[in-house]
């Protein structure tokens, strides 16, 4: 007996329909006949059963199911309860399966136009110069390094008092200044500090600021070039949704949004784009907790963000730009846990 694989998807590629299973691989393009004989095979069925239903002929019923067979689009019934016993989610299965093959380039693409560069063009109009903070007393007086991994906590409650520009600045500077522009062939870097894939540098930040002294509210893009904050929008439905997302009450004082440029990446990366995006946010929001914690800031990672509300706010077109992460960013009043 086969049956419809629980991971077969259908998509539109022009003017043709591609089924696929769960493995990556060209797909099948489904002609009248394919059509008829995945609708068939809904539910566990004989081949002849379902080649009856369909109105085939054995002949192309078996040439048929020979060539979804191969993509996986079918599969025989023991595979097909492995399936549904399994906890991966359709959508997740299919995603790990995609961005764990090697041998899928080459990167970048032949004939990709030229790439998107390294920093965006200024958007917005300046609100604020940040304070910059002085390197090399940090690096002098900070903890060392197994303190700070230690003290890491993730904390929702705020503080009474607002957070400081000096301190929001003093955080900006430590986990996403650019600086150390270079340019390779037809591509331009600016390295930030902390890993990046191929060193491209997608991830924009924006501050969503509440209660913070001497900085109305808003959002704001961080201009990592010159450490500097540009007004960008509102923030009214950013602080509430992160609020939710923290199981808490009030507004967190700061939000920091992690956005993507993902054109950046996909320009060279393709298929495995969207993957190495989030692990160069994993790396990013780690680079925040411990900066966090070496300054004595609450910092609390979201599950969840409202990339929808994001666009609203920034006027930003999500195809170009959109937020992939966020994080609380607050005064501590106490000790959050180890989350």
């Amino acid at each position: 007996m086969i049956v419809l694989s629980r991971y077969a998807c259908l998509r539109r590629d022009g003017p043709e329909l591609i089924a696929e299973g769960r493995e990556p691989g060209e797909g099948v393009t489904l002609d009248d006949a394919a059509i008829r004989l995945v609708h068939a095979l809904a539910q566990p069925r004989e081949l002849a059963e379902a080649a009856a239903d369909a109105g085939l002929s054995a002949e192309d019923a078996n040439r048929t199911a020979a060539r979804l067979r191969e993509a996986g689009v079918v599969v025989d019934a023991d595979a097909a309860a492995r399936e549904d016993a399994s906890l991966w989610r359709f959508d997740d299965a299919r995603f790990h399966a995609r961005t764990r093959r090697s041998g899928l380039g080459p990167f970048p693409a032949p004939g990709a136009p030229a790439p998107p560069p390294a920093l965006p063009s200024a958007r917005w109009p300046v609100a604020l110069d940040l304070p910059r903070p002085d390197l090399d007393a940090l690096e002098h007086d900070d903890p060392p390094l197994a303190a700070v991994q230690a003290a890491r906590r993730s904390v929702r409650e705020r503080a009474p008092a607002p957070l400081a520009v000096a301190d929001l600045g003093e955080f900006l500077f430590r986990v996403g200044r650019a600086e150390d522009l270079w340019h390779v062939g037809n591509m331009d870097f600016a390295a930030r500090p902390y890993p990046s894939a191929g060193s491209l540098y997608e991830l924009e930040l924006y501050l969503a600021a509440g209660d913070c002294e001497g900085l109305a509210p808003g959002l704001y893009h961080y201009e990592a070039a010159h450490h500097r904050l540009a007004r960008a929008g509102a923030a009214e439905a950013l602080l509430p949704a992160a609020a939710a997302a923290m199981g808490v009450d009030d507004l967190p004082q700061a939000l920091i949004v992690i956005a993507a440029r993902f054109p950046r990446i996909a320009w060279k990366y393709g298929p495995l784009a969207y993957s190495l995006m989030l692990k160069d946010v994993g790396v990013l929001m780690q680079t925040m907790y411990l900066s966090a914690a070496a300054m004595g800031l609450g910092a609390c990672a979201l599950g969840a963000g409202d990339a929808s509300a994001f666009a609203a706010a920034s006027g930003l077109d999500p195809e170009h730009e959109t937020s992939v992460g966020e994080l609380s960013l607050t005064r501590i009043t106490r000790t959050g846990d180890r989350r």
